[in-house]
């Protein structure tokens, strides 16, 4: 038989074409788009081509056979109303990718935080975000998620807020404290030396001890190596010229 005689095989080519095409085209517009500063529109843009050319595949499929078009185009029509009402969930992920579009709280390649996860987005796609934490495990965080939590967007100022508590007993030498603690500080070559940017203050009085709080703001990509250092030197530091509370007490920073 003739292969434009054969419906059926016409059909499957068809629509192999078009869910073969959709991902070689998804892949074709992202890499033509790579100097594009906004990755986070080209991926969804990629992903939606990729959606409608199968979606296109599937209804040239059912017309070659012979199928009314207005009979796809309504069963299409239903079915969507259908799978929305039961993949609410998920079209609300698509509305939320939409939005973050639309609004931009964050883009590709900034450090965030989403809740209780923190790190680098380095994918926004139609019904999820990816973001790559310090210690290099892969977050996937549905849309829907992100417009309905509270978004910190590190990468939007050059410079972030160390923040370091210390508890100190009451009978330490606390000015000499201080200043060590501050000398401390300013021997980090990453730390702004500018005098509103490094304070040692007193943030607590507790019955047995006094809380010290460390401030001082880096470029915001030195963030965790400086908080680290900060921590040894100043833990050290404490060790010599104060007294260490007996019961155990952890310093803390802002995240």
């Amino acid at each position: 038989m003739n292969f434009l005689e054969n419906k059926w095989l016409q059909a499957v080519v068809i629509l192999l074409i078009g869910w073969i095409a959709g991902p070689l085209v998804k892949r074709l517009f992202l890499k033509l788009g790579k100097a594009i500063p906004e990755q986070g529109a080209m991926t969804f843009i990629g992903s939606s081509l990729s959606i409608i050319i199968r979606i296109i595949g599937t209804v040239m499929a059912l017309s070659s056979l012979g199928v009314n078009t207005n009979v796809i185009v309504g069963a299409l029509s239903a079915a969507g109303l259908g799978i929305s009402l039961a993949l609410k969930e998920n079209m609300a992920n698509v509305a939320g990718g939409i939005q973050i579009l639309l609004t931009k709280p964050f883009s590709i390649g900034d450090y965030i935080q989403i809740g209780e996860y923190e790190g680098a987005c380095t994918r926004l796609e139609v019904m999820f975000t990816t973001l790559l934490t310090f210690d290099r495990q892969e977050v996937v965080i549905p849309n829907a998620m992100i417009i309905s939590s509270i978004v910190v967007n590190y990468s939007k100022e050059k410079n972030r807020r160390i923040h370091i508590q210390m508890p100190i007993s009451h009978s330490t030498n606390l000015p000499r404290c201080m200043h060590t603690f501050e000398q401390i500080i300013r021997h980090q070559p990453e730390i702004l030396k500018n005098e509103e940017s490094i304070q040692v203050t007193v943030d607590n009085f507790k019955e047995r001890y006094v809380v010290l709080g460390i401030y001082c703001y880096v470029p915001y990509e030195m963030y965790w190596p400086t908080l680290f250092a900060l921590q040894e030197q100043l833990q050290q530091a404490r060790k010599e010229v104060a007294e260490v509370p007996a019961y155990n007490i952890h310093a803390t920073s802002d995240k």
